[in-house]
Formats: C-alpha cells, structure tokens, sequence
C-alpha cells in the first residue's frame, strides 16, 4: 500500500519497519540541534531524505520523510501549529500563498503544510515572508497526456484553472471542534519535468515531477504503484497529497537586553 515513505521509494509502512530503517541510515546522518532534542538528517543524491527526530534523552521519538530537488513557493507565514498527536519536533505553518503588496496575511489563497524541522525555530518571529520548499506526496495520481485531455476529463470539466491548489484541511479548526487543521491538498497541474528516481538507500524507483500549479513550483513524489499511464513534460497531474516544506528563510525572534526589557525599545 503507498505511503509517505514508499512515495520516496522506502519500503517501510509499519511503526516497526520505519524504526529497523531508522536504525539502518543513523550513522549516516548530519545532526541538527534544536531546544527540545535533535533531528538526524540523512539525505540521497537524489532528493529523497529522511529526518529522525531524537528528544533531550536521545531516544527515536519520529520519522518523518522529506523530498527537495527543484521547488519553490513563496508564503506569508502567520501561525505555528502543533497538533495533539505531534510529536515536539513535529508541527506546521499556516499563512497565504503569494503574498500581496509585502503583507503576510493577505494573498492568494490560504495555506498549510507540516514542515521538516519546525523544532529548531521554536521563536519565529511571526508573521513574515519566506519562501519555502515544498513537496508533495501523492495519495492518488491521475495522469493526462495534455492540458486538453485534462479538461475533456470528468476531473477537469468545470474548473477554469487547470492548475489549482486546493487545500482541503483547513475546515476542521472552528467553533465545536477540538480538531487541528491538517496538511493536505488536491492539486491539478502542468508537468515541467519529471522522471523516474532510485532511492540510494533501497534501490527502489519512485515517480518525481516538477509541477507548476496555482502559487508556484512543487516538487511532486509518488509510489510507481500508482502510476497508470507515461508522464511526460508538457502533460497534467491532479490528485490528493500531502504536503511537507521547509522554511528558506525563517525569521527568529531576537533576544532582547536588560535595557530594552525595562525600558523598552
């Protein structure tokens, strides 16, 4: 069955697999510190990464996978989330895509997704502009030669922008419900590059495509087992996905003196 670590070519789906492969890549790893515990990056030539999360005590607390080649999005970042079941290394942003008129609360549509090593920005200066690096894992792929087979679809009918971002958790924070946003989004988009990558690490191909879509360039990764039909440049994809980034430029929050605590400043 696909998952966020098959989409990167890990064949790892159970708590106990993603633990032995934990185990098999830590020496390999570069560590970053951060207030609360450490993250192991280990990275392929290729693109896909994995990040291990180790608390204060160094024990295996999370995994999380990650993908960077090409993509870019530029973001207003106005909140840091932490959800009930994340870990403290674990969380997401929430703000608007292409901001307008250098304002971070106002842009072209809302937007969230979890990021990589949220833990060693633990005092954001919010809100800001960055730009982000921002992948996609697919939970589903549909596949069209070209933008006019996407449009003659029962998928693309009705939609004036072949390209659109539509991000679908945001519904679930409101009044009665104790519930986070999440991270995920249907996406339609046009194919800038693409092809079929082996994992370093696993020998294992997965599915990559660089996509231009409503906001900017993602970097789109995908099981092979749900690639049905040739994906070629210059074609369409559109599916459900979850979405992972990391911040380019983060804006911490500066330690003020003695002399500007008491007197301001």
């Amino acid at each position: 069955m696909p998952s966020h670590f098959t989409s990167i070519g890990f064949p790892a789906e159970t708590v106990e697999e993603i633990e032995a492969l934990a185990l098999e890549v830590v020496d390999l790893t570069r560590t970053f510190n951060c207030p609360k515990g450490r993250y192991l990056r280990w990275a392929s030539g290729e693109g896909a990464e994995l990040w291990l999360q180790m608390d204060e005590d160094y024990n295996l607390i999370g995994v999380t996978p990650f993908f960077q080649k090409k993509s870019v999005m530029n973001v207003g970042i106005t909140r840091v989330l932490h959800r009930e079941e994340d870990t403290v290394l674990e969380g997401a942003i929430r703000g608007w895509v292409n901001p307008k008129h250098h304002n971070p609360r106002v842009g072209a549509f809302e937007f969230m997704c979890d990021v990589v090593d949220i833990g060693r920005y633990p005092t954001l200066d919010l809100p800001f502009i960055s730009p982000i690096r921002l992948s996609a894992f697919a939970y589903n792929l549909d596949i069209f030669p070209s933008i006019e087979a996407f449009q003659a679809s029962e998928i693309g009918q009705g939609k004036p922008n072949p390209e659109s971002f539509i991000q679908s958790g945001l519904t679930k924070m409101g009044a009665g419900t104790s519930l986070l946003p999440e991270s995920y989004a249907e996406i339609s988009g046009r194919v800038v590059e693409t092809a079929s990558l082996r994992n370093t690490h696993s020998n294992q191909e997965y599915l990559w495509a660089l996509v231009r879509t409503d906001g900017g360039i993602i970097d789109v990764v995908c099981d092979l087992a749900l690639v049905t039909e040739p994906l070629t440049p210059g074609g369409m994809v559109s599916g459900y996905f979850w979405l992972c980034g990391q911040i380019l430029k983060p804006q911490v929050q500066q330690k003020k003196s003695l002399k500007e605590l008491f007197f301001g400043g």
